[in-house]
């Protein structure tokens, strides 16, 4: 299927609009759809209908492969967001600009200025669902090249995973790479119940009050594979994934983050996870090893 891809999208999240044109063409790598991305529909609004007339239904279906330019603070909104355990705690959640009384938010909000910026983002937020996975290459900016691109949206498909392992038969969702650490690396037992497990890939317990995102998220990688005791095979696989997708951060490159990955959709304690099933969109027929090649059966216009 053709899709655009949404610059409105991308350019919503500068502060500056003046600036945002020229970044979407100068760091274009950054915002553009490549070959083998997963791909997000965007189409639909977190809050309804969009307060913005250049949004809604196009000819070709609104998307993007990443959350672009998108301040850490409202990361971590949409991070709280996702980790609903119900529909009604979900709704909730989607209506308060930020969900988070950190002091960190709350020096961010002391600026109206910047609440404002942050507060209309927000109100743009789209309703992330998956689309498929990219068969070619489109832009964010005209001036680069097409901003329409070629997305896969069912079948059978060969794919990087992403960081847990995923096994044969198990239902396969997306997760944004900010959220990593909120999910179990490896199996273990249940604090104060030993006798219950911890699944690898299960969602970590989450106190909102509490989420903290830095704003250099390689620290947050950094501590994730601290924590999870990563070995170096696996971070050389990690390597092989961010270097296919022109990802690779180094001191002189600004990586591309934000970006969406799949990963295995486990039960949480034994009971079905709001803000998780609402992402399922695969089958995994043919599993792997943490950023190894995986086979997907892609169910997106089936769920």
């Amino acid at each position: 299927m053709a899709c655009k891809l949404d610059d409105f999208q991308h350019i919503n999240r500068h502060q500056n609009p003046a600036e945002a044109r020229k970044n979407l063409q100068t760091n274009k790598y950054r915002f553009a759809m490549l070959k083998d991305e997963l791909v997000l529909n965007v189409s639909q609004r977190l809050h309804g209908a969009s307060k913005n007339p250049s949004s809604g239904a196009k000819a070709y279906p609104a998307v993007v492969t990443s959350t672009g330019a998108m301040p850490w603070i409202v990361k971590a909104g949409l991070t709280v967001l996702y980790s609903s355990e119900d529909g009604q705690t979900f709704m909730q959640r989607r209506n308060l600009p930020g969900i988070i009384n950190t002091k960190e938010m709350s020096e961010h909000y002391k600026d109206k200025q910047q609440k404002e910026f942050l507060d209309k983002m927000w109100d743009e937020m789209p309703y992330f669902t998956a689309q498929g996975y990219a068969l070619g290459t489109a832009w964010a900016s005209p001036h680069s090249g097409d901003t329409v691109g070629t997305v896969l949206v069912g079948g059978m498909v060969t794919v990087r995973n992403g960081a847990f392992a995923c096994r044969a038969g198990q239902p396969v969702m997306f997760y944004f790479d900010f959220e990593e650490m909120n999910f179990c690396a490896k199996q273990h037992a249940r604090h104060n119940t030993p006798n219950q497990v911890v699944y690898e890939g299960e969602r970590e317990q989450l106190n909102p009050n509490s989420v903290f995102l830095s704003s250099t998220e390689e620290k947050n990688e950094d501590k994730r594979h601290s924590k999870a005791g990563i070995n170096d095979s696996e971070k050389s696989r990690k390597r092989a994934r961010l270097l296919e997708y022109d990802q690779y951060n180094s001191a002189q490159v600004a990586g591309k983050r934000g970006i969406a990955l799949p990963k295995p959709y486990v039960l949480y304690n034994g009971k079905h996870h709001y803000g998780d099933k609402i992402r399922v969109f695969a089958k995994c027929i043919n599993g792997g090893r943490a950023h190894d090649m995986i086979d997907l059966m892609l169910m997106t216009q089936s769920l």
